[in-house]
């Protein structure tokens, strides 16, 4: 394709898309109803509004307009409300979603040329490129993994967890609520510098809440630092344990986490998990260390699959 000219737009769609110059007062119609609009967005959606908004080029910039019923989602989650003041599109790309039914989300993709007028090339045989991993220190993955445990659960509105919840893990190794708060603040401050937004109290402002540990988890999962295999360093290898992860082949039971918190300074598990006992859907939590019996904790209410297992001592 050849060159454009700096400032162009390009919206392209199932059947076509539209390119169109940088001309002042040149408008780009968007919406489900085709045979009305330049660009169709969730045709089959009727959620989606037939003219949803549109894009108009003034001052040397596009602008976005809402002129639908449903917001419209930008990057960095901003949201475009109907009758909103417009808002500028940056120079490259920019996706535009369109909030549907039943949890869809129609695509607008919007591209702005720069000034060599070049639009993104098709690259199927590159290599990939992957995230940008943080290297973590195996203390710092410890800590930050029972940090993170209830996004790596996949559970819904998850928060970070509490110092003192993570220091509550191993009551008797040397762990504490202010230890573990200096070491994820270390963390923290090495990404910040690193180039990382959100991390900061000044970035985020007053009240911080659980804001600069939730930007600090997203990032660490984001870049794949962190992954939900690594819940494995809670759980004691033990292939007799409900929910237990087993030891790898070869390695002997026990190995990887020792015989509790004198070995390896943190020894415990907590892990929400079904605990056997109760219906579907019901879960449980497992605290104590190695050393002591655990006990199952289900988070189903009085009279309806509720109950509290000791499980013995190993």
């Amino acid at each position: 394709m050849p060159p454009a000219a700096p400032g162009t737009i390009f919206a392209p769609a199932v059947t076509g898309g539209v390119r169109m110059p940088p001309r002042d007062g040149w408008e780009v119609l968007f919406g489900r109803n085709r045979e009305d609009v330049h660009v169709c967005v969730g045709e089959d959606d009727r959620k989606a509004s037939r003219r949803q908004g549109f894009l108009v080029r003034r001052r040397d910039t596009w602008w976005m307009c809402n002129t639908g019923r449903q917001p419209l989602r930008l990057p960095g989650s901003r949201l475009l409300f109907p009758e909103e003041e417009p808002v500028p599109l940056a120079e490259g790309c920019t996706a535009v979603f369109v909030r549907g039914s039943a949890e869809r989300e129609p695509l607008l993709e919007l591209y702005v040329s720069g000034a060599d007028g070049r639009r993104p090339q098709s690259r199927p045989q590159d290599v990939t490129e992957p995230p940008r991993m943080w290297r973590l220190s195996p203390e710092e993955r410890l800590v930050l993994v029972s940090l993170a445990q209830r996004y790596l659960l996949q559970q819904p509105y998850p928060q970070p967890m509490a110092w003192r919840q993570l220091a509550e893990l191993a009551p008797e190794s040397r762990w504490t609520p202010k230890r573990v708060e200096h070491l994820v603040v270390a963390v923290r401050t090495r990404l910040a510098r690193a180039g990382v937004a959100g991390l900061t109290r000044e970035e985020v402002g007053e009240p911080v809440g659980n804001s600069l540990n939730d930007n600090l988890v997203k990032e660490l999962l984001l870049s794949t630092s962190l992954v939900p295999p690594d819940l494995a360093l809670l759980e004691p290898p033990d292939e007799t344990a409900p929910g237990g992860v087993p030891a790898p082949p070869g390695e002997p039971r026990g190995a990887r986490l020792g015989r509790g918190p004198r070995r390896n300074g943190w020894g415990t598990s907590w892990r929400e998990r079904g605990c056997g006992h109760c219906p579907p859907g019901i879960r449980a939590w497992r605290g104590g260390s190695r050393h002591h019996s655990a006990r199952w904790s289900c988070s189903g209410p009085p009279g309806e699959g509720w109950c509290r297992r000791r499980r013995p001592a190993r």
